[in-house]
C-alpha cells in the first residue's frame, strides 16, 4: 500500500550551512592538493599519487576493488571522517569503468557484452551506464561523512561573454560529456581555486567560469583560502565550513 504524503503545513529551518557536495577544480599543479590536506577531518581518495607530497591523511585507490575496501573500512570504523575528498575525479572515470560495464551486463541488449571500455558502445550508448556508474560511487560514500569533495581539473571551452556578448574563452570542469554538467547540478558548491603570485584563491564567481554556490555564505563569492609565509604556506577554511 502506497504510504500518504504529508504536506507541509508551517516552514521549517535550513537543515545544512555546508555543502554535502563540493567540486573544486583548478588546472594542474596549482597547489590543489595542497590546500585540500590542511581541511582537517578530511580524507583524501588519491587516484593520481598526487598526496606524497602532502602532509595529510590519504589512501591511495587504483581500482574497483580498492574503492570498496575503502568504504567497508570506512563503516567498520563507524564513519570517523567529516570530509572525503576524490582527488581527482578525472582518473576515478577510468576507475569506474568495470562498474559501468557490469551495470550494462545486467540489461538485455548488453549481456553478451565482454568489452572492456563501454564509452566505446556505438552511438555513445554506454556514456548512460558510465554515468550511472560514476554517481553509484559518490552517491555510496556521500552516505559516509558530510561532505564529499570532487577535485577535477579544467579544461577551456568558448563562451558567451556576459558584458560584450563576444565569444570568450572560459573554463569548465574536465569530465567526459554529460557528466560534467550532471555533477555541477548535483554539486551544491562549485568552486575554481587559481593562485595570484603566491596566494590561492577560491572564488564561487560565475563570470567565465563554471562556479556557483547553494550555501549563501559562498554564493558569488571570492575567499583568499592560502598565502606564504616565509618557507611554508598557511590555509585557512574557516570561512568556506562553518
Amino acid at each position: 500500500m502506497q504510504k500518504e504524503m504529508q504536506l507541509p503545513t508551517k516552514r521549517v529551518k535550513q537543515e545544512r550551512v555546508n555543502p554535502s557536495r563540493f567540486i573544486i577544480y583548478a588546472p594542474p599543479k596549482q597547489g590543489k592538493t595542497t590546500v585540500i590536506s590542511a581541511l582537517e577531518d578530511t580524507l583524501i581518495v588519491d587516484t593520481e599519487d598526487g598526496t606524497k607530497y602532502a602532509e595529510c591523511m590519504s589512501v591511495q585507490v587504483n581500482n574497483v576493488d580498492d574503492l570498496r575496501n575503502l568504504r567497508e573500512a570506512i563503516v567498520a570504523a563507524e564513519k570517523p571522517y567529516k570530509r572525503i575528498a576524490f582527488d581527482t575525479v578525472t582518473e576515478l572515470e577510468e576507475i569506474v569503468l568495470p562498474i559501468a560495464k557490469q551495470m550494462y551486463q545486467k540489461t538485455p541488449m548488453g549481456r553478451n557484452y565482454q568489452g572492456d571500455d563501454i564509452r566505446t558502445l556505438p552511438q555513445g550508448a554506454g556514456y548512460h551506464y558510465h554515468r550511472l556508474a560514476f554517481e553509484s560511487v559518490i552517491s555510496e560514500f556521500e552516505k559516509l561523512c558530510e561532505t564529499v569533495i570532487l577535485i577535477a581539473h579544467v579544461k577551456d571551452k568558448m563562451i558567451e561573454s556576459k558584458t560584450s556578448g563576444e565569444p570568450v574563452v572560459g573554463v569548465d570542469i574536465s569530465l567526459t560529456g554529460k557528466l560534467a554538467a550532471i555533477q555541477c547540478a548535483k554539486a551544491d558548491a562549485i568552486g575554481y581555486f587559481y593562485r595570484k603570485g603566491a596566494d590561492g584563491y577560491l572564488s564561487f564567481e560565475t563570470n567565465n567560469f563554471v562556479c556557483g554556490a547553494r550555501p549563501e555564505h559562498l554564493s558569488g563569492q571570492k575567499f583568499k583560502i592560502s598565502e606564504k609565509t616565509d618557507d611554508s604556506i598557511s590555509v585557512n577554511w574557516s570561512e568556506i565550513f562553518s
